[in-house]
């Protein structure tokens, strides 16, 4: 539905990706997001973005041009910052169709295209759970600290960032400091601390402060 290029939380450049499912059944009409780094640590999955949208993965990107295709996408299974199950986009799928243009540059293409998946393959991040993510963290010996607040797709954020840049500690505590808790009522400030087992009463900022101090709590490896 739409492709906007903007920053991530912790400001490096992205893709945000609306897509709605249009076969039929019971999450017809439903919406997924699909966030794609565009700093250069994604590349293979920008790659395979674009190509399954029918267009050539070089030169200046047109995102407009990008709205309106139809795909397929694998769901994968992950869970969000409360622990809830959900899906998520897991790989993107083109239909069959493609530019015209596509077919002048197929074979000088080819070969950076078989280099991108062997990379995608080594360490395709899509395809790690919550586990595996923290066992790739400890192997790399990454210095990234997992908080439970934290998502899957924000600990594979933080792990490319880590990767490819020396600064994610400042970007990971300038994005990990963001809430809404703010905007919270006090009822649904004490479910949340229900749901995580925190006995906790008080003020509304006390309940609050309790919520932070929790999201703060690193997770063991």
């Amino acid at each position: 539905m739409e492709v906007t290029a903007r920053d991530s939380n912790a400001g490096n450049p992205m893709l945000e990706v609306v897509l709605e499912i249009t076969q039929k059944g019971d999450f017809k009409g439903s919406k997924m997001w699909y966030y794609i780094l565009t700093d250069g640590s994604q590349d293979g999955r920008l790659r395979e973005f674009v190509e399954a949208c029918g267009k050539r993965a070089k030169g200046t990107l047109d995102t407009d041009a990008l709205e309106g295709t139809e795909l397929q996408i694998k769901v994968k299974p992950d869970k969000d910052q409360y622990g809830d199950y959900r899906g998520a986009v897991g790989k993107v799928i083109g239909t069959g169709g493609g530019d015209e243009d596509e077919d002048e540059d197929d074979e000088p293409e080819e070969e950076p295209d078989e280099e991108d998946e062997d990379e995608e393959e080594e360490v395709d991040l899509d395809d790690l759970d919550r586990s595996e993510l923290k066992k790739f963290i400890k192997d790399n010996e990454l210095e990234i600290s997992i908080k439970k607040s934290m998502s899957d797709d924000d600990i594979r954020e933080a792990i490319a960032e880590a990767s490819g840049s020396g600064e994610e500690d400042e970007d990971e505590d300038e994005e990990e400091s963001s809430d809404d808790y703010d905007e919270w009522n006090v009822q649904e400030l004490k479910d949340e601390l229900k749901k995580r087992d925190i006995s906790k009463t008080g003020k509304r900022a006390d309940l609050i402060k309790a919520l932070r101090e929790d999201d703060e709590d690193e997770e063991p490896f």
